[in-house]
């Protein structure tokens, strides 16, 4: 069965799913025209981040939306609910004493850019994403929730306002992908690149690598050892492993870091309406003058990719990835389906 007709059978919408692009007609999974991309070169600043892409959201006010999403996981946590408020997930939230906010943090949602804003309005800095990630490590720092006491923690989680902020699981994979092994085409030898491609090198195994392979994704070449890039196909097939063998951070379930379940969250923002959302939800914590260091509107490098990549990608791993990101696809108002219409119709 191919994407197409696995659309159709999911979602009548889905016969619609059909673009034409400079003349060629695109279908996914069959035949694609698409213009080079190439990642940005230019240094990456706060302030310049998210588009308000989420046509949904644009249509309604921000009580609306907000009502919306926290509606959705209400849903969800009363079929699913479960008890962990483990250590490890409450060491995900950063405090601001000052405005009276906790943030709990998601790797790849946008969280480096939230983490730089809420520390410059706690500290009264001007630090940009760089000189934010430049600066950790010294002080003063954003405290965690478990630098305090167990009574000084129940009441901040009480009374202070709590945000969290979510992605589309399949863009959020797409990133993650690129920001740490790059790959075939957008392979660049940075640090990170050379490091998390020689670490899962094993992930090879999912696609039954044989060396030297026919269709070779890149070398990475170090004094002693000569690595591979690791494929996209080969990524998806190992984070979608029920062993979690190849477990991290930054493509573990969102709901894994965060418990939207157990704590009752004031504000859930999607990386998709970033920019919007955070304008939003430090106005209601009280922030007034300090719009210079707040994010502005900027193509996210995921969602520019998503087609590129995902076209490769047969429809069994799909379902794969529907299988395991369930909960964050149902608890956060995402749909797999929907998510691949939308492409198509972009």
């Amino acid at each position: 069965m191919g994407v197409l007709e696995w659309l159709r059978s999911r979602s009548p919408q889905a016969a619609k799913c059909i673009m034409v692009a400079g003349g060629a007609v695109i279908l996914f999974g069959f035949m694609f025209y698409t213009d080079e991309v190439h990642m940005s070169q230019t240094p990456f600043r706060l302030g310049s981040y998210v588009p308000d892409d989420d046509a949904e959201s644009n249509m309604v006010s921000p009580r609306q939306d907000q009502s919306r999403r926290k509606a959705l996981l209400e849903e969800y946590c009363q079929k699913n609910s479960s008890s962990d408020m483990s250590p490890r997930r409450m060491g995900n939230f950063f405090v601001s004493d000052r405005y009276k906010v906790l943030y709990c943090k998601v790797a790849r949602t946008g969280s480096t850019t939230t983490s730089a804003l809420l520390y410059n309005l706690e500290f009264g800095t001007n630090f940009t994403q760089q000189e934010y990630l430049e600066h950790q490590g010294g002080t003063p720092i954003l405290k965690r929730l478990t630098s305090y006491t167990k009574d000084e923690q129940m009441l901040r989680l009480k009374t202070y306002k709590k945000l969290l902020v979510v992605r589309n699981p399949l863009e959020r994979l797409v990133s993650a992908y690129l920001f740490f092994f790059g790959g075939k085409d957008y392979f660049v030898g940075k640090t990170r690149h050379v490091l998390y491609n020689q670490h899962y090198q094993d992930m090879l195994e999912t696609i039954d690598w044989k060396i030297p392979h026919t269709e070779d994704y890149g070398v990475i070449q170090t004094t002693n050892e000569k690595y591979h890039v690791i494929p996209f196909l080969a990524f998806i097939r190992a984070v979608t492993e029920d062993t979690g063998r190849w477990e991290n951070e930054h493509w573990a379930l969102m709901s894994n870091y965060c418990p939207p379940c157990q704590v009752h969250f004031d504000f859930i923002a999607h990386t998709e309406t970033l920019a919007k959302d955070l304008n939003i939800f430090f106005q209601n914590a009280g922030v007034t003058g300090r719009e210079n260091v707040f994010p502005h509107v900027k193509t996210r490098l995921g969602k520019r990719n998503m087609l590129d990549l995902y076209r490769q990608i047969p429809i069994k791993d799909i379902q794969r990835i529907g299988r395991k990101y369930a909960p964050d696809f149902d608890m956060f108002g995402y749909s797999l389906e929907d998510s691949f219409l939308q492409l198509l119709s972009t």
